[in-house]
């Protein structure tokens, strides 16, 4: 399979999984050795600006996290629309299928990316800063991030309601 076409939507959940564990394993792991190599001070006030960038980022990001990644999948489902094959009815449901599978991957795989960046950037302010604040505000980010995990049902609901979008729309 060429990497442009359509994810298999009997592999895509385990797929999925691996990336988005991935996704909070990084951050998790660095803050886990930023713990053990900071000097954190017990003072909320001692912030400094790498901290209150990374806040400011990772509210910018959660509610990117929010939209962004919806509205892409939205656009894909429209772009799919047009490109569905014309042929037997069972091809353009298998194709449909693999279509919202792959739609639906990209949306937490962006979700995710966007969360964790900001997670990093709150983790690194804890290391260079030794504050609580940032220190709060990644775990706030990966403590996010796992509420929002795709297990298979919460995935494959999500693939679901893509796929009731483009059959409302067609």
């Amino acid at each position: 399979m060429s990497s442009n076409q359509p994810m298999n939507p009997q592999t895509a959940g385990r797929t999925l999984l691996i990336i988005c564990g991935g996704l909070v394993a990084g951050p998790l792991v660095f803050l886990v050795i930023v713990a053990a190599m900071a000097q954190m001070q017990p003072s909320w006030t001692a912030a400094g600006p790498v901290t209150w960038i990374g806040a400011g980022i990772a509210v910018v990001s959660l509610l990117t996290a929010c939209f962004l990644p919806g509205l892409l999948a939205r656009s894909m489902i429209q772009r799919a629309k047009q490109d569905l094959p014309r042929g037997e009815v069972g091809e353009a449901n298998s194709a449909l299928l693999r279509i919202a599978t792959t739609a639906s991957m990209n949306k937490y795989i962006i979700r995710f990316a966007l969360l964790e960046g900001a997670a990093f950037l709150c983790a690194i302010g804890a290391l260079l800063e030794g504050n609580w604040v940032a220190l709060a505000v990644a775990l706030f980010m990966i403590a996010v991030m796992l509420a929002m995990f795709p297990w298979p049902p919460r995935f494959e609901s999500t693939r679901d309601d893509l796929l009731q979008q483009f059959n409302d729309r067609r």
